[in-house]
């Protein structure tokens, strides 16, 4: 949005049922600079459902209109003149207060799987992974400053040893209450013990075909002396 640097506040109401929700809004006094946007974020901890959702912004001091959202679109019918073609509301930011599906990716080499998940979404999340037992476990995390979407890009990864792995990933996003959770279970079967049986096998039947040749020269040698 881009209102005039006069104090604004907040007021979000839900056509439905009451129920307790707590909206955030900065604290400190923004700036800006002169004839430039000046953006005004607010979070708002209930699960956005955008067709009984209502978002106004007011002037405090005498409680004039600079914006109003309702019905799934702008309604600006009482919105201040002095606003008038000077606002606009992020409205495809009101669905992304969740995060996406995790992007799993899985990387193997001889002895370690690395588990890794992305995402983005809204706003910063928490991180937890935990093994088979529900043991926390030492993980890598990226964590990106938002976007020009206006969210956060999240890439975890989790190395573990081979042949097995079983590990759970989860993302917390307190604002709303929501829990991700992705579980990976992975078993490997070893190439080298595969490879080790098949080369003592081939020894063996060396070692007993080297017996056979012996005993078969050994006989023909005893018939040429009698």
């Amino acid at each position: 949005m881009a209102p005039t640097l006069r104090e604004v506040s907040l007021c979000c109401l839900w056509i439905i049922s009451v129920a307790c929700f707590k909206v955030n809004v900065p604290e400190r006094c923004l700036v800006a600079v002169r004839g430039r946007p000046a953006l005004l974020g607010c979070e708002f901890t209930s699960d956005p459902e955008l067709s009984s959702l209502v978002v106004t912004w007011q002037r405090q001091e005498d409680s004039q209109v600079v914006h109003s959202f309702y019905y799934q679109q702008d309604n600006l019918d009482r919105q201040s003149p002095e606003y008038h073609n000077r606002t606009s509301l992020y409205m495809s930011e009101l669905g992304k207060a969740l995060y996406s599906e995790p992007r799993l990716n899985i990387y193997v080499n001889s002895t370690t799987v690395t588990v890794e998940f992305e995402t983005e979404g809204f706003p910063k999340p928490e991180v937890i992974w935990l093994g088979e037992n529900n043991q926390n476990l030492t993980y890598d995390l990226e964590i990106h400053d938002q976007t020009e979407d206006g969210l956060y890009y999240i890439k975890s990864s989790y190395e573990a040893q081979k042949p097995a792995v079983n590990v759970t990933f989860t993302l917390k996003n307190h604002l709303l209450n929501q829990n991700l959770q992705r579980t990976v279970c992975l078993s490997f079967v070893s190439d080298g013990d595969d490879g080790s049986t098949t080369v003592i096998i081939l020894s063996i039947l060396v070692v007993i075909l080297f017996a056979v040749v012996m005993f078969l020269l050994l006989r023909k040698q005893i018939k040429s002396y009698l």
